[in-house]
């Protein structure tokens, strides 16, 4: 029996050292969704690096809007916009640098295939709007000119990776075993 007690816990501890190393060899995948006050979503995932507070590095964006998959999506950031009033933006973003947040102030990223999009930037415009959101998705512009962000309308949380499942799987596993001797002892 206390062979058996002994392999049910070095499985287990085993795993959880694979997982551990596997954990800090890559990033996190994240799942993201935005509501604007229209009711329209901008929803999908991402892997970066980082603290909740400030993801970097992010790539393998999926970005849906209004529940239609935009293909061919990169993260970039906002740089600022220096030019004349009512002019395009065609130089304010670069593919490097992008910030996902769960603080609203460190937001900082676009999510586009060059045509579709979605962001969340800095945008000091006057009181109180610190943050801008918008979205051109299928059915055109939401939030046209850099509406309101509503920070409770945003969420972003880490996605369980497959180590934390075969994880909790074998936590399971053993707990099932350790009832089952328990009571066939318990028989006896």
């Amino acid at each position: 029996m206390i062979g058996s007690l002994r392999a049910a816990l070095i499985v287990p501890a085993a795993l959880l050292a694979i997982c551990a190393a596997s954990a800090s060899a890559h990033t996190t995948t994240y799942a993201y969704s935005y509501t604007f006050d229209t009711s329209d979503t901008a929803t999908g995932t991402f892997t970066a690096a980082g603290p909740i507070t400030a993801l970097i590095d992010i790539s393998n964006v999926t970005l849906k809007i209004d529940g239609t998959t935009i293909s061919g999506v990169t993260a970039y950031s906002y740089t600022g916009y220096a030019g004349p009033t009512g002019m395009n933006c065609d130089t304010c973003y670069t593919n490097s640098g992008a910030t996902v947040s769960s603080n609203p102030l460190n937001e900082n990223f676009l999510f586009s295939n060059g045509s579709k999009y979605f962001y969340i930037i800095p945008w000091n415009n006057g009181p109180g709007n610190q943050v801008a959101t918008q979205a051109v998705g299928p059915g055109g512009t939401i939030d046209n000119y850099n509406g309101s962000y509503i920070p409770a309308n945003f969420s972003v949380v880490a996605v369980p990776e497959a180590s934390t499942w075969i994880m909790m799987l074998a936590g399971f596993g053993v707990a099932g075993a350790a009832l089952r001797r328990r009571v066939q002892a318990t028989a006896a």
